[in-house]
Formats: structure tokens, C-alpha cells, sequence
């Protein structure tokens, strides 16, 4: 199940522990793809903005480092191996003296 769904009020499965500050939900839906920006229909609230307690951003902060890490990987296997490898030459070394990489 997509943990993003909101329900009528604008609410993903994410704001409740988030008020509630149930740690280990939080977790939970954060590994399985929630994504705390989602704001309600309302008032333009998001989990985020809710999460204030220091627990709850640092599970947030865990979040988007893992999902930098993830989206990297999927970066680098798409160039092809290397995120450093010169798209002229193909080669992985030092391109700022390649000269078609200039």
C-alpha cells in the first residue's frame, strides 16, 4: 500500500505517529516511502512542520539521507558505473584535463 494516500482532510498515514510522537510508526513509514513534505488540504501543514520534537527530526533527517544515498545509486548505475566518468572520453580519471570535457 502507497504510505502517501491522504485521506479527505489532506492527512497521509505519517501525521498521526507524528503527533503523537510514536517513534517507532514514524520509522516505519519513513522506510517504507512516506514522504513528510505532503501537506493537508487545509492549512498547508506537512509532517515536517508537525515533527518539531527532536526524535522525530532526527528520524526525518535519517530519512532524507538514505533516500540521498538510494537516489545516488540509482544516479551512478544509471551513468554507467561512475558518477565521475567524462561523457566524451568515457573515462573515469581526473576529466578536468580531458579535452572534450571542456
Amino acid at each position: 500500500a502507497d504510505p502517501n494516500i491522504q485521506n479527505r482532510f489532506g492527512c497521509t498515514a505519517l501525521f498521526e505517529p507524528v503527533m503523537t510522537a510514536d517513534l517507532e510508526a514514524v520509522e516505519l513509514l519513513l522506510e517504507f516511502g512516506a514522504d513528510p513534505e505532503i501537506q493537508d488540504y487545509e492549512g498547508g501543514l506537512s509532517c515536517r512542520q508537525l515533527g518539531r520534537l527532536s526524535k522525530v527530526a532526527e528520524l526525518f533527517s535519517k530519512a532524507d539521507k538514505q533516500n540521498l544515498k538510494r537516489a545516488r545509486a540509482e544516479a551512478k548505475t544509471e551513468a554507467g558505473g561512475s558518477l565521475r566518468l567524462c561523457r566524451v572520453c568515457k573515462v573515469d580519471k581526473d576529466s578536468k584535463r580531458c579535452t572534450g570535457c571542456y
